[in-house]
């Protein structure tokens, strides 16, 4: 008989134990996961003090399409910017294609311009450099 009212103390005593032991894995795991943070921001600043210079002489091509406008265009304003899509295709040489669709809104202004951008990315060096840039303005 004193089996049976010991048992729940029994019971409760081994689920005090699967809790502690399930918290001291969960504190393993974000022990685990903000080493795996700290590793990747080291690489990260690592990879880019490693990135070569870039040869000024290296052909880059920027092409902007805006209408005509009595005030400044607002690429020259602060704008807040919305990525709506991304489309990306590999290139000749193993370079990137990318097209980016999104909205711009310039400061102090109520109403997001639309725009479109497509660049290419070529490969130099273990890296990427911009080689090609379109950009445009999409007033409707």
């Amino acid at each position: 008989m004193q089996k049976l009212t010991s048992l729940p103390f029994q019971v409760r005593a081994d689920r005090r134990e699967r809790a502690r032991a399930r918290a001291r894995e969960r504190d393993r795991e974000r022990a685990s996961e903000r080493e795996t943070e700290r590793e990747s921001e080291s690489e990260s600043e690592s990879e880019r003090r490693g990135l070569p210079d870039l040869p000024l002489s290296s052909p880059s091509l920027l092409t902007i399409h805006t209408p005509p406008s009595p005030s400044p265009p607002p690429l020259l304003q602060s704008c807040k910017h919305h990525v709506s899509s991304i489309d990306a295709q590999p290139s000749v040489a193993g370079g990137i294609l990318v097209f980016v669709t999104g909205q711009l809104l310039p400061e102090g202004e109520a109403n997001a311009l639309k725009f479109s951008q497509a660049f290419h990315l070529a490969p130099l060096g273990g890296s990427f450099v911009v080689t090609n840039d379109l950009f445009r303005l999409n007033y409707a």
